[in-house]
Order: C-alpha cells, then sequence, then structure tokens
C-alpha cells in the first residue's frame, strides 16, 4: 500500500469511528492507538499558507523530538477530498525538535497554476518498523490565523513564470523569453535566475533572447530564487516550423463565480478567446473540479453544492503548444457552518474531595466536530474528544474554583470556545451568611465550621442604615449587633436585614419666582437632591436662604445641590423686582447710538443705530456674546420686551477694493493681476507694448478707450468700488523699404543709376517688405561708368536725411517705413576733408557741413562727419563757378572755428570763422578739393 493510500485509509476510518463512538456515547477512544500500537505523541497545531509557504502552529502537547520518539515526521497536504496531494518530511530541524508555541515553515513546492489548492494538514509519524500514525491534522487556512505570528524563515517564496514572443519574422528561430516571476514581498526580491533553453545552453540574463540552430520542440525551464527560496517553471515551445504561442482564457456566468448562499449553485463556464500566434486552437479540455469533464469551447454547465472547487480549461493548438486558464469557485455561507462548543461538568459543584465528569456536548451545524483542545485547569492539555474524570480538592476556608476551556473545530472550518466553572465546597458544617443591602455580617459568605465548634457572626449596618432583623435557619430573632452558634453540629444559615435613614428637605421662594420641586421631598440618607429656582420677568434672585445662610444674589436659573444628605434642611428663594441695562459698545471704524449702559424699563423695547464711517462696513453684530455675522449698513437692531441685561457690540472692517488688471499677447500691464487697493487710495496700472506692437484697446469697467500711445498710464483715483482694466494689442508691420540710386550732372541734375547700383540683401522686390523687427541691408556699387564719365558714390540719404557713405548699410529692427537713396557724382567733383578737436586732436563725427551758392542763398547739399571725423560732398557745379561752405549750423554750437583749404597741388591756407567763402569749382585745374575743420564745442 502507498503511504498516501493509508493516510486517506487511516483517516477514513477515523471518521467513521468518531461518528459511531459519539452516536453510542463511548468517549476516550483514540483510534490510532487502536490500529497502531507504537507510542504516538499527543499534539495539536494549526495550519495557514501563503505564497507556496505552509506554516505550522504548535498548539499545545507533547514536542515532537525524532530521537526520544524514535520516529521520523512527515506532514500530508490534502486537497478538499481529502486526497493527498504531497507528502514532505518535517526533521530533521536545526534543534530537532517542535515544541509547543513554536512555528515550521514547509515549501509546497507546487506552482501557483497548477496548484490544486491545499485545504487540509496532516502530522504523521513514521516508526522504523513500519506503518504510519496519524498524530493531528487540520485545515489550512489563509495567513495570518488565529493570531499567528510569522516562524523561522520567510514566507516570499518567489514563483517562476515567463512568456515568449518571435521579435523577428523573418527569423523564426530567434525567440524573446521575458521573465514574469515575482514574489509575494517586495522586501524579498528575486536575486538569481537560471534559464534552460532545452537545447543545452543556458543563462542567467533577465529578458534573454536565444537562437535556435534547428527547428523542433523545446522544454524551457526558468528556475528563480530570493533568500527565501527557489521555484521553477517549465514549459513546452515548437520553434521553427510550426512555433506559435497559445493564451488561454475562460469566463463564467456568473461572475466571480461565489456564492454566499449555501444552496446548489449553477455555472455556465465558457472559452473566452483563447487564441494562438502561430497556429489555430484544435481542442479545449475542461475539469469542472467536481470530478466532470468536457470538451469543446462550450458553454458547459455545472450545479456545484457547499464547498470549494477549481475549475481548469486546456487549449491545445494544432502545433501542439497548450495554456492553461483557471477559476475557483466558492459556495459558501456565513451561517450554515457553525459550532457550539459546550462542556458539561457532572457534578459541577459539591465539598471536597470532588469527583468529576467532563463531557463534550457541542453541536455543529454542518459535518461533525473533528478536533478538540481541552486546557485544564493546571495547565495541561488534551486532543481527545473525552471524556475526562478529575477529582478536585478545596482545604477551605471558603469555596474554590476551577476552570476548565475548550476549543472544537468541525469539518466545514468553523471554531469555537467555551469554559466551565468547578466549584469546591471546603470540609466540615457551612454557615451561610448573607445580607441585604445597607450593611455587613462578618465573616461572611460560606464559612467551613468544624464540627462541636462556636461561631460567632458580627452584624454591622452602613452609614444611613440600621439593622431591622436577623434571620437564623429562616427565623427572624429581631435586630442584634452580633449572634453566636455554638457547638456547631450541622449546616446553617444567617442573614441580616437593614433599612435606609430618609430626611425631609422643605424649599419656599417669595413672589416673583418659583422654586422646583416646591412641596417638601423625603430624601433618601446620603443621596443628593437637586432644587432650581427660577425668576419670573423682570426679576432676579436676590438671595437663596439655605438653613439661615444667606448665598446672596445668583443667576437665573439656578440650580442647588444638596449632596450626601444626612439631615432635614430648608431652602427659601427670594426675588426681587430689576431694571435691566443693554452694554453697547462700537469697535474702530464706526459709531453705535446710543452706547454705553443703556438701562430698559422692564418689558421695554430698545433700539441701537450702528453705522460704518467711510471705507468701513459693518463685519459683527455681537448679541450677548454671539455673533450675528456681517451686516449690511447702516443697520438698526431691536431688543423685544427687554427683561434681563444684554450686551451688543458692534465691529466694523476697512473696506479694501480689488482692481483686476490683465493683458493679451503683445504687451504687458504692471501691476498684474488682482491688485487690492484701500479704499479711497489711488493705484497706477501702466500698460507697455512690446516691441512691434502697438495698444489697440484698453478696457475699463466694461468701457473702451481705444487704441493707446505706448506706455499709457491710466490713474484709478479715489478707489470707492473694485474695478476691471484689460489691454489688447496688435501687431505692427510689415513695413517697406524704398531704396533708389542716381547719378549727379553739373547743375545739380540727376539720372537714373544703372540697374544694379544698389540691391538688397536677402534679394527683395523693390519696395521690399520687412517684418517688425526683422533687419535688411543694402550695398551699392562703389562707381560705374555712364557716356564714358565715371561716377563714384557721393552720399546716402536714409529717410531723407544725409549718413554719410555707409556701405554696406543695415536697417536693423525695423519698426517703420523706410527709404535709402545713393548718390553717384563724376570723381573729381567732390570736397571732402575731416573735422577734429583743436584740443585733443581727436576726429569728431556727426557734425553737420552745408555746401551754399555764392550767394549763401541756396543750399545745395550738406553732409555728416563720420565716426573717423571724414566727410565727403558732390560739388555739381559749372568749371569755373565758386560756392561758400559752413560749419556753423550745429547742436551744441562750436565756440572756436578754423578750416583749412587747399587744392591738389595748392594751399589756400587757414581762415577763423564758420564759413569758408569763394571756393573754386575747377575740376580740369583743381580736380579734388580739400577742405579740413578744426574746433570745439
Amino acid at each position: 500500500m502507498k503511504a498516501e493510500d493509508s493516510i486517506v485509509d487511516i483517516l477514513s476510518v477515523y471518521f467513521l469511528i468518531a461518528v459511531v463512538v459519539g452516536a453510542m456515547s463511548i468517549t476516550g477512544v483514540y483510534l490510532t492507538q487502536m490500529v497502531l500500537p507504537h507510542k504516538v505523541p499527543v499534539m495539536n497545531f494549526e495550519a495557514c499558507s501563503k505564497g507556496g509557504t505552509i506554516s505550522l502552529y504548535h498548539t499545545g502537547g507533547d514536542t515532537l523530538n525524532p530521537k526520544e520518539i524514535n520516529s521520523d515526521f512527515y506532514v500530508n497536504l490534502l486537497d478538499k477530498d481529502h486526497k493527498i496531494i504531497k507528502t514532505i518530511k518535517l526533521m530533521p530541524w536545526n534543534d530537532e525538535n517542535w515544541g509547543a508555541g513554536e512555528i515550521r515553515n514547509i515549501l509546497t513546492e507546487l506552482h501557483p497554476t497548477l496548484d490544486p489548492s491545499v485545504k487540509y494538514v496532516q502530522v504523521i509519524s513514521k516508526p522504523p518498523e513500519g506503518g504510519e500514525n496519524l498524530i493531528d491534522w487540520t485545515q489550512a487556512e489563509s495567513c495570518p490565523a488565529y493570531g499567528m505570528i510569522p516562524g523561522p524563515g520567510c514566507l516570499a517564496r518567489p514563483l517562476a513564470e515567463f512568456k515568449i514572443s518571435v521579435p523577428d519574422n523573418e527569423q523564426p528561430l530567434k525567440i524573446q523569453f521575458t521573465d514574469k516571476s515575482q514574489t509575494d514581498d517586495p522586501s524579498y526580491p528575486i536575486t538569481e535566475r537560471e534559464w534552460d533553453f532545452g537545447d543545452g545552453t543556458h543563462t542567467s540574463e533577465q529578458n534573454p533572447i536565444h537562437t535556435y540552430a534547428t527547428a523542433g520542440s523545446y522544454t524551457i525551464r526558468l528556475k528563480v530564487a530570493n533568500t527565501c527560496g527557489s521555484d521553477e517553471f517549465s514549459h513546452l515551445i515548437q520553434v521553427g516550423g510550426c512555433s506559435s504561442i497559445v493564451t488561454a482564457a475562460m469566463k463564467s456566468d456568473p461572475d466571480p463565480p461565489i456564492s454566499t448562499t449555501g444552496n446548489p449553485f449553477t455555472i455556465s463556464f465558457t472559452d473566452e478567446n483563447s487564441s494562438s500566434s502561430g497556429s489555430t486552437i484544435a481542442q479545449y479540455e475542461w475539469d469542472f473540479g467536481d470530478g466532470t469533464t468536457a470538451t469543446g469551447p462550450g458553454p458547459h454547465t455545472r450545479t456545484y453544492a457547499y464547498g470549494t472547487y477549481y475549475v481548469q480549461l486546456v487549449v491545445t493548438d494544432e502545433c501542439g503548444n497548450w495554456a492553461t486558464a483557471s477559476k475557483q469557485v466558492s459556495v459558501t455561507s456565513e451561517t450554515d457552518c457553525s459550532v457550539s462548543p459546550h462542556i458539561s461538568a457532572v457534578p459541577s459543584s459539591g465539598k471536597t474531595p470532588l469527583q468529576v465528569s467532563l463531557y463534550d456536548n457541542s453541536s455543529t451545524s454542518r459535518g461533525w466536530i473533528n478536533s478538540w483542545l481541552w486546557t485544564f485547569e493546571d495547565g495541561t492539555t488534551s486532543t481527545q474528544q473525552g471524556p475526562f474524570t478529575r477529582e478536585y480538592t478545596n482545604p477551605g476556608p471558603g469555596d474554590k474554583t476551577y476552570t476548565i476551556s475548550l476549543k472544537v473545530g468541525n469539518t466545514c472550518g468553523a471554531t469555537g470556545n467555551t469554559t466551565e466553572t468547578i466549584t469546591v465546597l471546603p470540609p466540615g458544617h457551612i454557615i451561610d451568611a448573607t445580607t441585604d443591602i445597607g450593611g455587613i455580617i462578618s465573616p461572611g459568605g460560606r464559612v467551613s465550621i468544624p464540627h462541636g465548634e462556636d461561631q460567632t457572626f458580627t452584624i454591622t449596618a452602613n452609614d444611613c442604615y440600621q439593622n431591622t432583623d436577623i434571620r437564623v435557619d429562616n427565623t427572624s430573632i429581631g435586630p442584634h449587633g452580633s449572634y453566636t452558634f455554638s457547638a456547631v453540629d450541622r449546616d446553617h444559615t444567617i442573614h441580616a436585614n437593614f433599612s435606609r435613614f430618609s430626611y425631609t428637605i422643605t424649599p419656599g421662594a417669595s413672589s416673583g419666582g418659583r422654586i422646583t420641586p416646591s412641596s417638601p421631598v423625603l430624601v433618601p440618607c446620603g443621596e443628593n437632591q437637586s432644587f432650581t429656582s427660577t425668576a419670573d420677568a423682570c426679576y432676579a434672585i436676590s438671595h437663596i436662604n439655605i438653613d439661615g445662610v444667606l448665598t446672596g444674589s445668583q443667576s437665573s436659573p439656578n440650580v442647588t445641590t444638596f449632596q450626601n444628605i444626612h439631615k432635614d434642611s430648608n431652602i427659601y428663594v427670594t426675588f426681587e423686582q430689576i431694571t435691566p441695562t443693554i452694554a453697547a459698545s462700537a469697535g474702530s471704524g464706526g459709531t453705535i447710538n446710543p452706547s454705553g449702559n443703556i438701562p430698559v424699563n422692564c418689558g421695554n423695547n430698545q433700539s441701537f443705530n450702528i453705522t460704518a464711517n467711510a471705507c468701513y462696513n459693518i463685519s459683527d453684530i455681537i448679541i450677548d456674546g454671539i455673533s450675528t455675522g456681517a451686516k449690511v449698513g447702516p443697520n438698526t437692531t431691536t431688543f423685544q420686551n427687554v427683561t434681563t441685561n444684554h450686551t451688543i457690540q458692534a465691529r466694523f472692517q476697512y473696506i479694501s477694493y480689488l482692481i483686476n488688471a490683465t493683458a493679451d499677447v503683445g504687451g504687458t500691464i504692471s501691476p498684474s493681476g488682482i491688485i487690492t487697493v484701500p479704499c479711497g487710495g489711488n493705484q497706477n496700472v501702466i500698460v507697455t507694448a512690446n516691441p512691434c506692437y502697438r495698444i489697440k484697446n484698453v478696457v475699463i469697467d466694461g468701457t473702451s478707450l481705444g487704441s493707446q500711445a505706448s506706455p499709457y498710464t491710466y490713474l484709478f483715483a479715489n478707489v470707492q468700488a473694485s474695478h476691471n482694466i484689460s489691454a489688447s494689442f496688435e501687431h505692427l508691420g510689415p513695413y517697406s523699404i524704398n531704396a533708389s540710386a542716381y547719378y549727379i550732372m553739373p547743375g545739380f541734375i540727376y539720372g537714373p543709376a544703372p540697374a544694379g547700383s544698389i540691391f538688397p540683401t536677402p534679394a527683395c522686390s523693390n519696395p521690399c517688405s520687412v517684418p517688425c523687427g526683422n533687419s535688411l541691408s543694402y550695398t551699392m556699387v562703389q562707381s560705374f561708368m555712364v557716356d564714358k564719365v565715371t561716377y563714384d558714390l557721393a552720399a546716402i540719404f536714409i529717410d531723407g536725411e544725409s549718413s554719410g557713405i555707409v556701405n554696406p548699410y543695415t536697417f536693423t529692427n525695423v519698426q517703420q517705413n523706410h527709404t535709402i537713396v545713393a548718390y553717384y557724382a563724376p570723381n573729381c567733383y567732390f570736397v571732402s576733408g575731416s573735422v577734429t578737436n583743436t584740443t585733443t586732436g581727436l576726429p569728431i563725427n556727426h557734425v553737420k557741413i552745408e555746401l551754399y551758392d555764392r550767394q549763401r542763398t541756396k543750399l545745395l547739399w550738406y553732409a555728416y562727419s563720420q565716426s573717423d571725423g571724414r566727410y565727403i560732398i558732390p560739388v555739381m557745379l559749372f568749371n569755373g563757378d565758386k560756392y561758400d561752405m559752413n560749419i556753423g549750423n550745429n547742436t551744441p554750437v562750436w565756440k572756436t572755428m578754423q578750416s583749412h583749404l587747399y587744392y591738389v597741388g595748392q594751399d589756400v591756407g587757414w581762415v577763423t570763422d564758420t564759413w569758408r567763402d569763394d571756393i573754386v569749382m575747377n575740376p580740369g585745374g583743381k580736380c579734388k578739393t580739400f577742405l579740413d575743420w578744426i574746433g570745439t564745442r
């Protein structure tokens, strides 16, 4: 016989005999000792499972020691039908002992996708002479259970899992392996992994890519480990000619398949789009966990009774690759699995020595009771059902009690605890001494008296009580302070009766109010009694007289309490008519009128006018200490039918207003956002357009102000309300730049320069369009020839103003329309020179030099000195004409000025003046004229 079959047979016989013995009321039978005569340890344990680990908690009984007991110990893991899933050897441990209160952990080594679920756990012993002995068994709960604490080691063993894919359809022998392993506790991460690709190669990479040499079937194994243990998962794959990855899925109706009614539960199961990546599903195999199977995609319908079932679907494609999907079916009930523990003690009380039989009379609503844990008064335990016979003693004096506890469990998992108390009376005769409330008898209770001796009992009344009677053996003998039983020869009883004193408190009250209660009150001694004094409207409590002692004025209503009453008393309340006052006050920021302590004729009305100052509002009105909240001012508050004192306080709050300042894209508003402005204050808001933008519109409190010059400042003066201001902007441009070029002939006659004399970079059609803020450069040719006359670049005018000769010239950050004109003149028709500071000798720029006719009536040309002090002016007069030049029209004005005129080969000399006269234009003999200027500003 296999070990697992023998354990199932033993367990089945155990159940059968337990039922029969229980029905015959025969107790104390221990089955395994009858079947297997080997000494079997007596112990009890509980079990729980988590993450592939079973934890066994030794709750009491013998210590398991293989050396002392001469046995090996094993654990059987059973499913819901009590079929053995696996047998695991427990010994040896490091200390080779497993005692009460200790935990031992074992690894099931069952992969979670294949584990049919461990429902029961057995501990068995195997002696060397053969056979198996069932020590104890229990259900495997979910951890933690029964307050179980973790035992040695950890419960976070890793669970191996992986998936495969083909990353490159052109290379079907190249397989991607992805590690999907996990642990129950992230504090115990996976630290080791080993892949076996089934072709003799291995790797420790987490997600390897492996290329097989040939197509075929390979069993892939992944082993992972952490500090808690290891796990291995394998899968057969088809590589090459028929490679595929199968995915299995099922659905149930209802979903989830859980019922808490305890009634038969009907469920429909259907394949849910199971698929194969490289093939088609060819076979569906169902195991419904109730012993039935089916094929095909479904639907398949099953009806389940009470219990837990595991439904599994295996799908296989035409390549032979497969995958599984599973669901757990639970049919449970909160009420159909319960146990009612009960101990019967026969007898439960008596004189010492007392022989007591203890019986288990527990009951169960389902299945049968299959576990017991007795804990006796001396700490010893037993896992037998019983009955047990035990002897209890009591040397006296007084009674002695013993407590026995029992924990029972049934086959459907319910447990329960109960206790029973055994009372043992002392030897000799018993005098039962008792009293009513109100006094004591000493000694009291069940008093043990040796035969023939005397016993005196003293009766003492408590405070507020008196002894009214003594009853001896239920016969009244009147009140006594003590009583003696002489030569006691039998049991007796003595009982003392007491009565409580009572006192009268007499109340009274004058006119103008009332006292409650108003009639004399009879109060038991030592108790308390309260009286409430309440003044009528327009009256107050003047004073209270208690047994001739005055308490002075009191607020109404007043509660006076007589405590621990030990005598008769009187209480009298006197009331007096009052004139109530209203105390009116105001904080800073406003007024209340009238103010101060205002007397009011009792029953009349009184009004108060509350007014906030400018820039304040009424933040609160507090009446008799209670806030009434903010009010709209001015406010009138009236006290109606004034019969008591009152208070009124007005509070004010300085007002601030908000200005919401916003601006859209293209500019700024400062300050921006929500601006807080004190009432009556001023606030400037400045609107500024960004470069290439203009202020399109400013809107204040919904009123449009239209376009404004930037920056624009708006003043909110004497602010008395909240405001809004918003600004919008408009993008400027593009702008045009018009370029032209001319050559000058004598008499200042102009002709258009040849095409290409001036050109923009980058190229554009004249006039050029330039976006706002952009730049554009123009380049002028230095000279050209017209009618065999060479013309040189003589001047550049920007927007109508001479700018000297800057070639090329660049318009930067264009924000308006521009013009550029280049002028050319014959190369001898020029006057040029420099402007120098006489003090420093340095060149001076931007000094204006003007060319006039001889009569100084007509300005013919002008130019500005450049950064190096140089200037050039075309002089397009006829040969032999004269002209004048001036440098005096400058700001600031020149203080000292000299000019030096010379031609090629002729020095005309120096002149001190801002004018230089009679300059001859003679390009034939005196080509190129030079006129230098020196001076200061």
